[in-house]
């Protein structure tokens, strides 16, 4: 017996959002006020890093999709999602 927490037919949008998300910060495009430029200068983090750490949990988790019985995968993905918390509380302070 398998427990999803996200339905996995909506894994793929998440997805897709993820990575919407981390192209521009690492690329450098789009408005000057998008999320990661803000994300990285409360932290004093290039944007490009802040972007990979956006990036990594998409693919990680893409990776779990295709083959879900990869738990190194599955503990990676938590893993680059804890560092997403930490650059969130390290932000607050």
């Amino acid at each position: 017996m398998k427990r999803f927490i996200v339905p996995q037919r909506l894994l793929p949008a998440i997805i897709l959002a993820a990575v919407a998300i981390a192209i521009p910060a690492v690329a450098h495009a789009g408005p000057a006020e998008r999320d990661t430029r803000g994300m990285a200068a409360a932290v004093g983090m290039h944007e490009g890093w802040v972007g990979a750490m956006l990036l990594a949990p998409a693919v990680l988790d893409t990776v779990r999709y295709v083959r879900p019985k990869a738990a190194w995968a599955r503990w990676t993905s938590r893993a680059a999602k804890a560092g997403l918390v930490l650059l969130v509380l390290v932000a607050d302070n």
